[in-house]
């Protein structure tokens, strides 16, 4: 999985739980990824921008714990 992948992944499950909970607006997600796991953060956090845009999760800060 590369990190479009994940940040798609990652927008899916927020869409759903925001739905869920009838939420306007996502104001952060915290993400845990394994150390194993190869991923450029840097990428990961441009695609999540990225990816977001336009979305109930559009102002979220997006923070990763390795």
């Amino acid at each position: 999985m590369d990190e479009r992948e994940l940040a798609n992944h990652v927008l899916e499950i927020v869409d759903q739980t925001a739905y869920r909970v009838a939420a306007r607006q996502v104001i952060g997600v915290h993400l845990a990824v394994g150390g194993r796991r190869g991923f450029d953060l840097d990428l990961l956090h441009t695609v999540f921008s990225d990816v977001v845009r336009g979305t109930v999760a559009d102002v979220a800060e997006f923070c990763v714990k390795v």
